[in-house]
């Protein structure tokens, strides 16, 4: 398929979560990019994350994080930024979920990471991600909540979620997506994926259509079905597999490398 953009998730997609980012993987990154086309990541991680992943990869990569809250160019400059504020129902509902035993991590407009709950999840998150989190304390409060969101995210059992989900639902305007195992995010209903997706391609002049996207949970969804070619990865989420095209096998299979070889760039012809 000749496309212009392949935009790639990071955690279930590119690596397993918590491992390195093969050298393989890395090869055929560089072999896509050399061969003409543009490169994106978007992933529910935070922008100084997906740093660390495109320094690591070596290759000039857009950037959608926060689960598409938040995108920007080559340069670091501002594409689209899409922030909330938490009023006191969604705050009550988020305590009560912390003394159920979850772990609350807000990723404000500033770009800071601030987590309340259990030490070894945040210690365990920062390893994942790669960056330090800014201030961990144990109970969410309201001075903690006082500038506007990119994302939220609740880490833990899906079945103490319920009063924020039922909250959310009767509001309308904050989704919660599934970003993977016992990862919830809460970000604006204007945000995703699929949205920050769309604002990059604006940016760059290009279609949907010319976009091959990459992804594995329900969070990927939505842009994985509005693009030219949506790959499900790995161990992809019911919703991710349904709204893809194709489905790979996961990291270390070689499977995302040999497709990668199949995309070609628009030739000159075909302008």
């Amino acid at each position: 398929m000749r496309v212009q953009l392949a935009v790639f998730d990071i955690d279930g997609t590119l690596l397993h979560t918590g491992q390195p980012l093969s050298p393989h993987t890395m090869a055929a990154l560089h072999d896509t990019y050399r061969r003409g086309i543009s490169l994106a990541l978007a992933s529910s991680r935070p922008a100084a994350a997906l740093d660390v992943i495109a320094d690591t990869i070596k290759l000039p990569m857009y950037r959608i994080a926060y689960n598409g809250a938040y995108a920007e160019d080559l340069r670091g400059d501002d594409i689209m930024t899409e922030a909330f504020r938490v009023d006191a129902p969604l705050l009550t509902a988020l305590q009560h979920y912390q003394q159920r035993g979850g772990t609350v991590h807000l990723y404000d407009q500033m770009h800071r990471w601030i987590a309340f709950g259990d030490r070894g999840r945040v210690e365990e998150e920062e390893r994942i991600v790669g960056v330090r989190v800014h201030y961990r304390t144990t109970m969410i409060d309201t001075r903690d909540v006082e500038t506007p969101l990119f994302k939220a995210l609740c880490q833990g059992q899906e079945q103490h979620l319920g009063e924020v989900r039922e909250l959310l639902a009767a509001q309308g305007d904050l989704n919660l997506l599934s970003s993977g195992r016992d990862y919830y995010d809460i970000h604006p209903v204007r945000a995703g994926k699929h949205a920050a997706l769309t604002a990059l391609c604006k940016h760059l002049q290009i279609g949907l259509d010319e976009v091959a996207a990459f992804g594995d949970s329900d969070s990927d969804a939505e842009m994985l079905a509005h693009v030219g070619l949506g790959v499900a990865v790995g161990n992809a989420s019911a919703r991710a597999r349904t709204a893809a095209s194709v489905h790979l096998e996961g990291p270390g299979s070689g499977a995302l490398e040999d497709f990668l070889l199949q995309l070609q760039p628009p030739s000159s012809l075909d302008s």
